[in-house]
């Protein structure tokens, strides 16, 4: 690199036009990837949270802020944190571009000899070219970190994300990203202040200065272009946009006239400032994921956190140097891959004393508590064992929808629920529907209960929340330095996920059932034989054993099946926790250590319950024997028709599948088939062992002469995509709606035959059509059952 050019007086004569010359484009074009490749370390983060968002859950999370208006929620949230994503990433890249590494410095001030006296076209070969690209290149990367995430979705789905909600503010908010690039370059060179576009243009005519169009004229052009695609409803308006924002800084640029010194020097009060405010951001979710999380959304969230840790990144880089910085990067991800994240503590509240009783006598219980009932009613009483499969926030809204539409139709529904058998989502709609349960049976004034006594309105208002973001929000801002650092000085992200079911439920029904101990649900005279029992089933991780949280215990132990209430000593859990307990989802939540009470340094680790039953079936099979049992003892088996209410969310095609899948065709298997393949076996069998559980219950359930409804399948979709997750977009509860109250209009669904085995004693029950035709008489099959 010829320095000795740099140290030549200026002459006046040699001012020359700064923009590139027509000729030798191919080093421009090679400068600019050069250096744009340079600032991999910013893209890299960008891009990856454009991958998470093009997943099936990351788009339902843009859906969801999509349906919050320009101006108010989420959309304000998630346009404030796009914008500043654009600018925080520009500094980022002129840090990064001007940093003090011994061959960025040399080109630096060599650049800066020959910009300070205006000769750039006199400078030798490609310091001219680095010079226009380090201008250029900054403002290339705001606008990918800004619009790359949500082009990426759009061309993926063919559809807009609408991230601000109506259309018409969609090209409003995704002008304020393309003028903060155009402005903020213009301010950092110009000393001008960053602000609107015509306030910038009063305020440089007022001050007599010379106003330099070809920004304001880009500008311009760019914001009739977003009017007219718009207009012309075109299917992908933010990819276009987005390339129209490339072509239009890069014209701006072109016809740029002339270049002072601080185009190559970034603001350091700017740089400073904007590090400060994303700080400021990790540590206001650190603080409180749950509610930052539930306001902002998901999509937010992971933006927040991202341009935090690149705070921290140029708060290393700018403290430390190159060197340095990039060494402690290496530590501290060393430190996060080692420490403690896969498991957490759980969480426990001070125990009150309950006297342990058997499902067996329990049920004696609650079926002398319905004599007259039983005698009044007209054939078979009906009890109802309900099982939920596992799968995330889809399971808990569909399983939470069913039956509180069961429950408006019948309001004797949940007196006659015996048992609620739920798995990890499928847990949190059970548990959901009990809480309103105590509330029924605590007799609370309308303007008390939740959505004045509506369940469906109830249930929906409940579990709309998004309960990805408060745990995302932990996972990011809080586990990960609690992973590097082996402290514990902040909540983690299992705790921040409960923390999230408690305020969902508290803003819906204005109660603290999900804050209170998980036993109290059935504490005091009404709620004990009215709330069905909650059979929340986990995984013991250690020994792959079946475990069940309930308030009565189901027998003794056994290696297939263990109670979780004894292990957990004279301590107790929050409803949120035991709820949380059965959905600990891989990754999302860690696993729950539970210590050992007798024996200090051991513990038991607790995960999700579709791990060992995905079904629920196996401890719902058990409740029916304890059923059964209690029947027998009273003399009143005849009397007495157990239900299963069967609800699965995997979303199935309309027509039925084939018994024995048929054979797939020959492959090849990779080296990657080769290291995914044991996995999707494990899972192929965990569902074979769930289908078998499911089975074996609805078996004793028709050997009992009993009813199985299991009509309440998910439908599949072509136009919805429901996402295995905790947090589902608008279009999802719509989809998902819309087929509940096909059920509802449909005389002959399931649906609509729960409601009527459930309708008043004395009104007449309609026939079960489920019964087992090898069964010889209800006292054979039960006596087989109880056995």
């Amino acid at each position: 690199m010829n320095t000795e050019a740099a140290r030549t007086p200026p002459s006046p004569a040699l001012k020359s036009d700064p923009r590139p010359p027509p000729r030798g484009w191919p080093p421009a074009a090679w400068s600019l990837a050069t250096t744009l490749a340079s600032c991999w370390p910013i893209l890299l983060p960008y891009a990856l949270l454009a991958l998470l968002a093009d997943t099936e859950q990351g788009r339902d999370a843009v859906a969801a802020t999509a349906a919050a208006s320009a101006f108010g929620g989420a959309g304000l949230h998630a346009a404030l944190a796009q914008s500043f994503s654009v600018v925080f990433a520009m500094l980022a890249a002129h840090t990064l571009l001007t940093s003090p590494r011994r061959g960025a410095r040399r080109t630096t001030a060599t650049i800066r000899s020959f910009a300070k006296h205006d000769l750039l076209d006199t400078a030798p070969g490609m310091v001219r070219w680095k010079a226009y690209t380090i201008r250029v290149v900054p403002g290339l990367v705001g606008l990918m970190a800004g619009f790359v995430p949500l082009a990426l979705i759009e061309w993926q789905t063919a559809a807009a994300p609408k991230l601000y909600g109506e259309q018409a503010w969609l090209g409003l908010a995704q002008l304020v990203p393309i003028a903060s690039v155009f402005l903020f370059h213009r301010w950092l060179i110009e000393y001008r202040f960053l602000s609107g576009q015509s306030l910038l243009i009063l305020f440089a005519l007022l001050l007599r200065k010379r106003v330099d169009w070809s920004y304001e004229i880009i500008l311009s052009v760019l914001a009739l272009a977003s009017v007219g695609i718009l207009l012309l409803d075109l299917s992908q308006p933010i990819l276009v946009m987005f390339i129209a924002s490339v072509l239009g800084l890069l014209a701006a640029e072109a016809l740029r006239r002339g270049q002072p010194l601080k185009a190559y020097v970034p603001s350091h009060a700017a740089i400073w400032a904007c590090t400060a405010i994303a700080l400021c951001g990790g540590v206001l979710l650190a603080l409180d994921p749950g509610w930052w999380g539930m306001t902002a959304g998901t999509y937010v969230v992971a933006a927040v956190s991202l341009n935090a840790w690149l705070g921290f990144a140029i708060l290393l880089w700018r403290l430390l140097g190159a060197t340095l910085a990039g060494f402690a990067a290496i530590l501290t991800t060393i430190l996060v891959l080692t420490g403690p994240f896969g498991a957490a503590t759980v969480r426990f509240v001070p125990p009150e004393p309950t006297p342990a009783i058997s499902a067996r006598e329990h049920a004696l219980e609650w079926l002398r508590a319905r004599t007259d009932d039983i005698a009044r009613t007209r054939g078979r009483y009906p009890v109802f064992i309900v099982t939920a499969d596992g799968g995330g926030i889809r399971s808990a809204w569909w399983t939470a929808g069913i039956l509180a539409r069961i429950q408006a139709m019948s309001p004797e529904f949940y007196r006659r629920s015996f048992a609620l058998s739920g798995v990890s989502g499928g847990s949190l709609g059970v548990a959901v529907f009990a809480a309103q349960a105590a509330q029924a049976a605590d007799g609370l004034p309308d303007r008390e209960r939740c959505a004045a006594g509506v369940w469906p309105d109830c249930a929906e208002d409940v579990l709309r929340q998004d309960f990805l973001g408060p745990a995302l929000a932990a996972m990011l801002t809080v586990d990960l330095p609690r992973s590097a650092t082996r402290t514990r000085l902040l909540p983690d992200r299992a705790a921040s996920h409960e923390v999230s079911f408690e305020e969902a439920w508290r803003s819906a029904a204005h109660a603290g059932h999900f804050e209170e101990p998980f036993g109290a649900l059935w504490r005091g005279e009404r709620r004990r034989f009215a709330v069905p029992l909650l059979l929340l089933n986990t995984t013991d991780a250690d020994t792959g054993r079946r475990l069940v949280l309930a308030p009565v215990t189901l027998g003794d132990d056994t290696p297939e099946r263990g109670d979780l209430a004894p292990l957990l000593g004279e301590r107790e859990v929050r409803l949120s926790t035991a709820v949380l307990l059965s959905a600990r989802f891989p990754g999302i939540s860690p696993a729950g250590r539970v210590p050992v009470e007798r024996a200090p340094g051991h513990e038991y680790l607790i995960a999700d319950g579709g791990y060992a039953d995905n079904s629920g079936g196996a401890s719902a099979q058990e409740a029916l024997r304890a059923l059964l049992g209690a029947a027998t003892e009273l003399g009143i088996l005849q009397r007495i028709q157990p239900v299963a209410v069967v609800i699965t969310n995997d979303p199935v095609p309309p027509e039925s599948p084939p018994p024995i899948p048929p054979p797939v065709r020959s492959r090849d298997i990779g080296v990657i088939g080769a290291l995914a393949g044991p996995v999707a076996t494990l899972d192929r069998l965990r569902q074979a062992n769930t289908q078998r559980a499911r089975e074996a219950f609805l078996s004793a359930v028709r050997s009992a002469d009993g009813c199985v409804l299991d009509g309440f399948k998910l439908r599949r979709d072509e136009t919805t995509t429901f996402v295995l997750g905790w947090m589902l977009a608008p279009q999802a509860r719509n989809a998902m709606a819309a087929q509940l109250a096909q059920m509802e209009s449909e005389e002959r669904s399931a649906l609509r035959l729960a409601a009527a085995l459930a309708q008043p004693a004395d009104r007449p029950l309609p026939p079960c059509p489920s019964v087992d035709p090898s069964a010889s008489g209800n006292q054979r099959g039960a006596a087989a059952i109880v056995q």
